[in-house]
Parts: structure tokens; sequence; C-alpha cells
């Protein structure tokens, strides 16, 4: 996993210091979308803004921030956050729901939810690692570059958290009303492609 091969995630599993080098890379693959990217093509926000309705509500993965930087250029109110993993600890922190490092495996660990002494250790560790690399960006607005951009303010304000846990298999825990999961939904291809969409 050191190598940042990426493809290897789907063969092989990496344990506590495999894996911290290949999220690394993918944050550092994430932060070169910054806002400046988007001021340079601001254009096209605009015709959107322009060209459609205002918009209702957002959705975008938790962790890509520049989703964010739209939301507020845009003016819409309403953030509707995705998780595409089972759990993800700094959004359930950032939400109210307990975090239990002896049962959730934590960003850079593969445990189940039964571990021994020592992988809760270990698991332990990758939670207070996780604090230590995983940071929330500080971006400023688009519109006014002197006005800090809330990130973090933007997950509590939101009405729900979708999230790909199935309630029944996906490490049952205690999760506030808000957190709604949809593991297992499907879509039928052959339908989609057999009718036209809208």
């Amino acid at each position: 996993m050191q190598s940042g091969d990426f493809s290897r995630f789907w063969s092989e599993e990496g344990g506590l210091f495999d894996t911290i080098p290949s999220f690394l890379a993918i944050i550092d693959l994430l932060d070169k979308l910054t806002p400046l990217d988007l001021k340079n093509n601001v254009d096209i926000l605009d015709k959107l803004q322009a060209t459609r309705p205002k918009f209702d509500a957002i959705t975008f993965e938790t962790y890509m921030f520049v989703g964010r930087v739209v939301q507020d250029y845009l003016g819409i109110e309403v953030y509707l956050p995705v998780v595409s993993i089972t759990h993800d600890t700094k959004t359930s922190v950032l939400l109210g729901e307990p975090i239990m490092p002896s049962y959730l495996s934590g960003y850079f660990t593969n445990f189940g939810n039964v571990m021994t002494f020592k992988e809760r250790t270990i698991n332990t560790m990758s939670y207070v690692l996780g604090n230590y690399y995983l940071q929330y960006p500080k971006w400023k607005k688009l519109q006014d570059p002197t006005q800090d951009l809330s990130i973090k303010g933007n997950y509590y304000q939101s009405p729900y958290l979708f999230i790909n846990s199935n309630p029944y298999i996906d490490f049952p825990r205690p999760m506030i009303p808000k957190t709604i999961q949809v593991g297992g939904i499907t879509v039928d291809v052959a339908y989609l492609k057999s009718h036209k969409v809208d």
C-alpha cells in the first residue's frame, strides 16, 4: 500500500502503517481540487446559476470538500451528506454520534467488530492518527476571499446523512435519527437502459 497503488485495495488488505501513505496520497489528490480550480472556471458556475431554477439541496461525499464551495457559491441552503463506506468516524463526531474504537474499525485498520485487545489498541491508535492526518481544509469563499468557508458547520445543519450501510449486518451501533442507512440499494441498469429517463 505504501506505493500508492490504489488497484491493490481490491485484492489486498493493508495494516495500520500500510494504509496511511495511501490515504495521504488520496487526500493529496483531493487537495488539488481546490477552490482555485473553480475560481478559474467561475463562468461555469455563473451559467449554472443563471440557467437553472434555484436548487433545493445539494449532495456530495463527505470528504469532497470542493462540493461545499459549489454549494456556497450557488446559495444552496440544504446539504445532504453521503458516505460511501459503512461508517465515517469524523462525520459521526461532527453529528454527535458515539464512536467506539473497541467495536468500529478506524480509517487505517480493517478489523471486524470482534477484536482482540491488541487489535483494539491498534484501532484506537488509528482513531488518533485519523484525527491528526485527516483535517478539514481551511478555504476562503469564492465570492469574498476575505471570509472563511465553513465546512464543519455544514454537517451540523444537514437534515439527513445517507450512509452505505446495512442496519442488520454492518456494525449495528447507536445512531442519531438523521442518519439514514441505505446499504444494499441498487439500480436496475437494464430497466434504465430500456426506458427513457428524464
